[in-house]
């Protein structure tokens, strides 16, 4: 069996700044959220991994490895809002660049962190098992996969301590036949 590997790294560095304005109460909230990854083993992966629509939180490192920066939305937001569940469509895109057809999911997500498969959080598929799993055909468009992070009833440094690794599997169909 063939089998691409994606890892990726979950990290806090720092809280950094935004407002929450309620109906009698502020409330200061300061956040900086990163996931870092980079491709792992086969050398000859015909599987490419990419930032997703001109959303500006995908960039990649001088050293190849991927990070998702949700630190600043280029929309003007800052970082994560506590006490709410925020979804960041297309935050990457996974393209199948070979010949085969992949099945796609993904492994080891925290219980708050959720990877979804779509155009948008309320269409797509969770992709953060192996029961929902994604067909990528060679040359169809890239699989978008959002990013929806649940920081209900718990502060961001909870969710984002400690070994924080997911993957993303891309397997031949044909392989697990």
């Amino acid at each position: 069996m063939q089998r691409r590997t994606f890892i990726g790294g979950l990290g806090v560095l720092a809280a950094a700044g935004s407002a929450v304005f309620g109906t009698a109460a502020v409330s200061n909230v300061t956040a900086e959220r990163n996931i870092t990854a980079s491709v792992a083993g086969d050398g000859s992966a015909y599987l490419e991994i990419r930032e997703g629509a001109a959303n500006g939180f995908a960039v990649e490192n001088l050293d190849g490895a991927f990070r998702l920066n949700f630190a600043n939305d280029p929309d003007g937001g800052n970082g994560l809002n506590e006490d709410a569940v925020s979804s960041f469509d297309d935050a990457f895109r996974i393209n199948n660049t070979g010949d085969e057809t992949l099945a796609v999911h993904i492994e080891d997500a925290k219980d708050r962190i959720e990877f979804y498969f779509g155009e948008d959080a309320s269409d797509g598929d969770y992709g953060n098992d192996t029961t929902v799993t994604t067909t990528l055909e060679p040359g169809d468009d890239p699989l978008m996969v959002g990013v929806r992070i649940d920081l209900r009833d718990v502060a961001a440094a909870g969710v984002f301590a400690g070994d924080d690794d997911f993957t993303i599997v891309a397997e031949d169909v044909d392989d697990n036949a």
